[in-house]
């Protein structure tokens, strides 16, 4: 009996053991694909943050070309209803602009393109082709609500947001994998 007893308990002590290895490699293994995912996370959030970055630095440059055109053409200084009215609606619609035409295209031309080869494709694809929206409601708007030098300085603008987001683009994206 005593034969039997001892081999029923080393039995347990095997099976308990191959259960506590399966476990602590399950654990390590999981660890492992948790760090992994982290690190993927951690980039996702910092490639949103650049990108967000270079929106709200395209965003600004673009401002800052609306209220220096008004305060040349207009002659005199600008008050702070024009500054605000002129921010509001600038940062309305490149918000719009920058999350539903610039990113998602732009995207898709460097998969499109296997990476961001040629350079000023992604510049002119977003000053030109995905403002071309602008564009228009820009010139239509010209004598209801938009006087033709704010329609042609808002243009303008966003001309030149697209390049500096189509540029900034490609200098985050163009030594990633796809």
């Amino acid at each position: 009996m005593n034969f039997v007893a001892l081999y029923f308990e080393l039995c347990t002590l095997f099976v308990l053991h191959l259960v506590e290895s399966r476990i602590t490699k399950h654990e390590v293994q999981s660890s492992k694909y948790k760090a992994v995912r982290l690190k993927a996370q951690e980039k996702s959030c910092k490639d949103k943050m650049k990108l967000v970055s270079i929106s709200l630095g395209s965003w600004l440059l673009g401002l800052s070309a609306i209220l220096l055109t008004f305060s040349v053409i207009g002659g005199e200084n600008l008050s702070a209803a024009d500054i605000k009215s002129v921010t509001v609606m600038s940062l309305i619609i490149a918000a719009l602009l920058f999350s539903l035409a610039y990113a998602p295209s732009l995207f898709w031309l460097r998969k499109r393109l296997g990476g961001c080869r040629p350079i000023a494709v992604f510049p002119l694809a977003s000053a030109l082709v995905l403002n071309l929206p602008v564009f228009l409601i820009g010139i239509l708007a010209i004598g209801r609500t938009f006087a033709p030098t704010e329609a042609f300085a808002s243009i303008g603008a966003f001309v030149l947001m697209g390049t500096a987001f189509g540029l900034g683009f490609v200098w985050n994206y163009q030594d990633r994998t796809i």
